[in-house]
């Protein structure tokens, strides 16, 4: 297996660390909206399923398909839009340099 290059790495280490950031702004915002009925809706208004459908989803795969939802919404925005969102749940974020910088050394 061919070693990867310093950028191919720190790409590698920024990917990780942006869906790391989205796992936890998506897992914030599940555990302040678990209402049903406003997830309904929500999958509803994104054209999903139609109301009878939503209505037949167990409790589980409400959640499951919202989740992946939110996880794909948050994959696609740049991450300055990303790190705005995080603050507006009150999430902070702050770069580690020395981490990011070693993890593209060692790599190197």
């Amino acid at each position: 297996m061919p070693a990867l290059s310093a950028h191919q790495a720190l790409s590698t280490h920024q990917d990780s660390t942006t869906h790391k950031l989205i796992v936890t702004l998506v897992d914030t915002i599940m555990q302040r909206n678990t209402n049903n009925e406003v997830i309904q809706q929500f999958l509803i208004g994104q054209s999903v399923y139609s109301r009878q459908q939503v209505q037949q989803l167990s409790d589980e795969i409400l959640l499951a398909v919202y989740r992946a939802l939110l996880i794909k919404h948050y994959q696609q925005l740049p991450d300055q839009q990303l790190i705005t969102e995080m603050r507006i749940y009150g999430l902070d974020y702050t770069v580690d340099l020395a981490e990011d910088y070693s993890a593209a050394a060692m790599a190197y």
